[in-house]
């Protein structure tokens, strides 16, 4: 069995979207929890669960936020494409992801790189939690 967990800030769409999933003949149970943020960042889900953290999550959400202030400014420059952001800046870009990953990776294996498509408008949050 596989468990997905998504995080919905308004409770409107949280309630439309458990009635969707609860609708479908594959989907064994919808439990709904409300989740506060302590000051850390973390979920009090997370804390109490004691889940290990990525070393290099931190960055990767630093990165994450980067995109996000940017949004507006790299639409005019990079809409449709896919960008890589290293240490909060755009390091490279194509239209074609593959070759950009490659690329990217070919100068910086190791290191944390986030590649998104500029779009019209910023993906919405999902938190997937696995039990691992």
């Amino acid at each position: 069995m596989q468990q997905i967990v998504l995080q919905v800030r308004d409770e409107q769409k949280a309630a439309l979207l458990r009635e969707l999933l609860s609708a479908l003949d594959f989907v064994e149970r919808v439990r709904t929890t409300e989740v506060t943020e302590p000051d850390n960042g973390e979920s009090e889900e997370q804390t109490a669960l004691g889940l290990d953290r990525h070393p290099q999550r931190d960055r990767m959400n630093r990165e994450v936020a980067a995109f996000a202030s940017m949004h507006a400014e790299l639409k005019e420059s990079y809409l449709g494409q896919f960008v890589a952001m290293r240490q909060g800046k755009v390091i490279d870009s194509d239209a074609d992801e593959q070759r950009l990953i490659v690329r990217v990776r070919g100068r910086f294996p190791a290191d944390v790189v986030l590649f998104r498509k500029v779009q019209e408008t910023l993906p919405p949050l999902l938190v997937f939690r696995s039990s691992r």
